[in-house]
């Protein structure tokens, strides 16, 4: 069985070359009766036709997504400002806050286009704290000086009036000496107002240290501020004696005092250059001395 069928293969394949190999010398339509003759057996329909191959299409790529641009928003055209012509400028005027002219504010008034809803929102404008030597107006000078000598006791006697008031019975004198210290610290180190300021931080230092012996240990420490010659000054931390003390406290600084202005009288007669300057601090000290006695 196995060796028919290779026989049979074998006669056909030579039956097959040679019919190709004739097949090329024949016309196109006597080769085909040929060829359907010759496999008239194996396939009785005629030679079956070979499907056509497969073409595969190519993967279709997918476009990234359009991105759409924003709308442009046109710009409103901006509107040039007049211009002022040369001359016409107005020239601003500078604001001081203790001025009294017509730039000054009433009760009524609101600062800063405020509408009058808004009066409880307001704060007081707190003034501007200076410095001592700025307050004093003290000038700068090593050499005796009327201006200079002037200013020096216009601000002794000044510094009592921050200090003194029936709510301050409890800090005058600590007050009194933290001004008379404040004073001595803007007079020059060297030169003829030496002396004084020596005499003055000495009294000053000596009725500090009154008061730290007779401070009340549950009163609390308080600041003062007020208008002194040229504009506010604001004192350190102060203390308060006690309220039983009070008066032989202030009696006990007055005597300081008064050695301070026995000192200065000294120093007058010992230099003619000093004598009219250092009277006159002399005397500003002596009046507050005064004071001090009855308060």
């Amino acid at each position: 069985m196995r060796a028919g069928n290779i026989f049979r293969f074998a006669h056909l394949s030579v039956f097959v070359t040679g019919l190709g190999l004739g097949a090329l010398l024949m016309s196109p339509a006597h080769a085909q009766d040929v060829i359907d003759e010759g496999f008239g057996d194996e396939f009785p329909d005629g030679f079956p036709e070979r499907e056509p191959p497969v073409v595969e299409e190519p993967p279709v790529v997918e476009e990234p997504p359009v991105v759409e641009e924003p709308p442009v928003v046109e710009q409103p055209p901006v509107m040039e400002e007049p211009q002022t012509p040369p001359g016409d400028e107005e020239t601003p005027r500078p604001v001081d806050e203790y001025d009294d002219a017509e730039g000054q504010e009433s009760e009524n008034d609101l600062p800063g286009g405020a509408r009058e809803g808004d009066k409880q929102l307001l704060k007081p404008l707190r003034p501007r704290i200076l410095s001592d030597r700025d307050a004093y107006g003290i000038p700068r000078s090593r050499l005796i000086d009327p201006e200079v000598t002037g200013s020096i006791g216009q601000a002794i006697e000044a510094s009592y009036g921050l200090c003194e008031g029936p709510e301050k019975k409890e800090y005058l004198v600590d007050c009194y000496a933290e001004r008379l210290l404040a004073i001595s610290r803007t007079l020059p180190k060297t030169g003829e107002y030496n002396e004084a300021r020596v005499i003055l931080r000495e009294a000053a230092l000596e009725m500090r240290a009154l008061v730290q012996a007779n401070k009340d240990p549950v009163a609390p420490r308080v600041r003062y501020q007020g208008v002194v010659g040229n504009g506010t000054v604001r004192t350190r931390p102060l203390t308060a004696v006690r309220k039983d003390r009070i008066k032989a406290v202030n009696l006990a600084a007055a005597d300081i005092l008064e050695e301070a202005e026995t000192k200065l009288l000294r120093s007058a007669e010992r230099s003619d250059r000093r004598l009219i300057a250092y009277a006159e601090m002399a005397k500003a000290v002596g009046s507050n001395k005064t004071l001090l006695r009855s308060a």
